[in-house]
């Protein structure tokens, strides 16, 4: 059975609860650091409560059953049993270094067949877009030499060709004739 020992600080004589003058234990009336001298012990202010020291006994108080803990001597023998038990070679580092290595095996199988996926959709992609590419290339060309040409007309005095020259020049078109590889003028 265990018994446990109460013990009650004694009670403050007045305070700011009960509408009487601080007594010399109350914190709040006390400067800061200044040290804290709690006094006689006093009597409570209910006649009908107890008295501090009545709980001061020794008097046996109900706990709960709670799970009995081994003691330390006991758990270590139980551990050093329980590794007597296992046989000295029966641990070996085969299965796991084996399943390791077969998980990076797949691992490295797996993004080998992804890349290749991606490769092989990136070549489809390439040829679709060829032909397109061609196409766009030989109308770049063809304006270039328009550009070009439309530029030695306004050079040879061409009212036309000197506004449609003097447009793209205010949007902020430059044409250069020589990098047009443009036919020479007839």
């Amino acid at each position: 059975m265990v018994t446990k020992r109460v013990i009650v600080p004694p009670r403050m004589s007045g305070g700011p609860g009960d509408g009487s003058a601080p007594s010399a234990v109350d914190s709040s009336a006390m400067p800061l650091g200044a040290p804290i001298d709690p006094g006689p012990p006093t009597m409570p202010l209910d006649p009908q409560m107890p008295l501090p020291s009545s709980s001061l006994d020794d008097t046996p108080v109900e706990t709960v059953d709670r799970p009995r803990r081994m003691p330390r001597d006991e758990a270590v023998d139980d551990l050093a049993e329980d590794m007597d038990a296992a046989p000295a070679g029966s641990v070996s580092a085969f299965w796991p270094l084996l399943l390791l290595a077969s998980s990076w095996l797949v691992w490295m199988g797996y993004h080998t067949w992804q890349l290749e996926r991606d490769r092989q959709s990136l070549a489809g992609l390439r040829t679709q877009l060829e032909q397109p590419y061609a196409r766009s290339s030989q109308l770049r060309q063809a304006l270039d030499t328009l550009a070009a040409d439309t530029k030695r007309l306004a050079d040879g005095g061409n009212p036309s060709a000197r506004l449609v020259i003097d447009e793209l020049k205010r949007r902020g078109v430059t044409i250069d004739p020589s990098a047009a590889g443009a036919s020479a003028p007839k």
